[in-house]
């Protein structure tokens, strides 16, 4: 059984205007969702797409070699002595 919206007639244009801005409200946060979804699926390909595409170098093993050098450090490379 479908109940047809009945606006309150006391509240004047207010029922009727907060019911239409709901409304379109919900249907724009649903085509922005839908946009965004699609686009992120799409951008999703493409990193997968490019890490086939990549080059890898079989000897990198993911190391990181030990340094003296702080990334904390404020000289600038000019400035180093």
């Amino acid at each position: 059984m479908v109940s047809m919206i009945e606006f309150n007639p006391s509240l004047g244009i207010w029922s009727p205007l907060t019911f239409w801005i709901v409304v379109v409200s919900v249907i724009l946060t649903l085509g922005f969702t839908a946009v965004v979804f699609i686009g992120g699926i799409g951008d999703l390909r493409y990193l997968l797409r490019s890490f086939d595409e990549g080059e890898t170098d079989d000897l990198d093993d993911g190391r990181v070699s030990p340094s003296d050098e702080s990334l904390n450090d404020t000289k600038r490379p000019a400035d180093r002595s």
